[in-house]
């Protein structure tokens, strides 16, 4: 490893971030780093070497600091507060520092006023049948700075269901999750229920997956669940890594045969009560519904990221 130069944490992330935002200005014809050491008179394989060893020398740095106009003395560059030893010993990542890539994008994106808020537009959800249950996922409302999480919340309403002659159930487990399109890269963070359920509404919330799939449990062992299961206070979750016009899909289901369908005192029902209710929901099918594997589609919606209206992206 090099021993020379100044050590910068997430050299190589920061010299990306650099780029990015130089191409946003305009000052670059593509986000490349090679694009950038063209810019900035920069041998590429140089800088190359530098981010490898997350090593700058003095000049090195100066010029990178001149073509991104920041100042190399601020925090979100190099954290001063962390001693050379901790960063030598493990690189920093067990300090809590100022300099970690993700400021150091806010700072630069803010000097140069690159600041971009966007919000989460959600489309009227579909549902099965609004009597039976109501769903929607919706943003905080206030908007959110594009390079920091959104985070979303769920209301459902859960009703019992009546079919003729006299036949009454309900659902003991219903299944909200966020359905994301295969080459997005969102990413889904900061998971209610994870590692403990949590309690809303009477009932319990845990969640199953990962960053890419993620489904949550809404249950109720002992009965079946009726009324408002809101997240309010805290979010369901938070998205990370999306950009403008990124969309993806919330989803309620349920699997009638795995126990969640059961009577008004909260027992499994019959086989043949099972099936009446199957074929009555299986008719209504929602269009452009994901049923599978017993699972059937209560509500479905779909969500976007926009940049909110007269936002300034860049002011002059």
């Amino acid at each position: 490893m090099a021993t020379r130069g100044t050590e910068i944490f997430g050299l190589e992330q920061k010299i990306r971030i650099i780029a990015e935002v130089l191409h946003k200005l305009g000052r670059l014809k593509s986000p490349s780093r090679r694009e950038f050491a063209t810019s900035a008179g920069i041998d590429y394989d140089r800088l190359k070497a530098a981010w490898r060893g997350e090593r700058l020398s003095t000049n090195l740095e100066n010029q990178i600091a001149k073509t991104a106009e920041f100042d190399v003395s601020d925090p979100t560059w190099i954290d001063s507060d962390i001693s050379l030893t901790a960063r030598s010993a493990s690189n920093g990542r067990s300090c809590a520092r100022r300099d970690m890539p993700d400021n150091f994008r806010d700072m630069l994106r803010r000097r140069h006023s690159l600041v971009e808020n966007v919000q989460i537009v959600a489309d009227h959800p579909k549902l099965l049948d609004s009597n039976l249950l109501i769903f929607s996922v919706a943003g905080s409302g206030q908007g959110s700075v594009i390079d920091r999480p959104a985070p979303l919340f769920f209301s459902i309403v859960v009703e019992p269901g009546y079919s003729p002659p006299g036949l009454i159930y309900g659902f003991r487990r219903v299944r909200p999750r966020l359905i994301l399109r295969e080459e997005t890269p969102i990413r889904i963070k900061d998971r209610l229920g994870a590692g403990s359920p949590v309690e809303i509404g009477g009932a319990l919330l845990s969640v199953r997956g990962d960053e890419h799939h993620s489904e949550w449990h809404l249950s109720n062992d002992t009965t079946m669940l009726r009324g408002d299961f809101v997240t309010t206070d805290n979010p369901f979750c938070s998205l990370v890594k999306f950009a403008i016009d990124d969309e993806f899909e919330a989803e309620v289901s349920v699997r009638p045969l795995d126990g969640a369908l059961v009577g008004p005192d909260g027992t499994e029902l019959s086989n043949k009560a099972k099936q009446r209710v199957i074929e009555l929901l299986q008719s209504k099918k929602l269009q452009a519904a994901y049923d599978s594997q017993g699972w059937i589609s209560l509500g479905l919606q779909r969500l976007r990221i926009a940049r909110i209206l007269n936002d300034v992206s860049r002011a002059d």
